[in-house]
């Protein structure tokens, strides 16, 4: 395992990590605007 690949490894995970991060997010809000509607 080289430098490059931990690297690239590790900047797929931050990825994905934003990634689901968001949609939760995203699903946080359209949770609350029903209810608040």
């Amino acid at each position: 395992m080289t430098m490059k690949d931990e690297y690239l490894a590790l900047m797929r995970g931050l990825a994905a990590g934003m990634a689901i991060a968001l949609a939760a997010v995203c699903a946080v809000v359209a949770v609350v605007s029903l209810i608040v509607s």
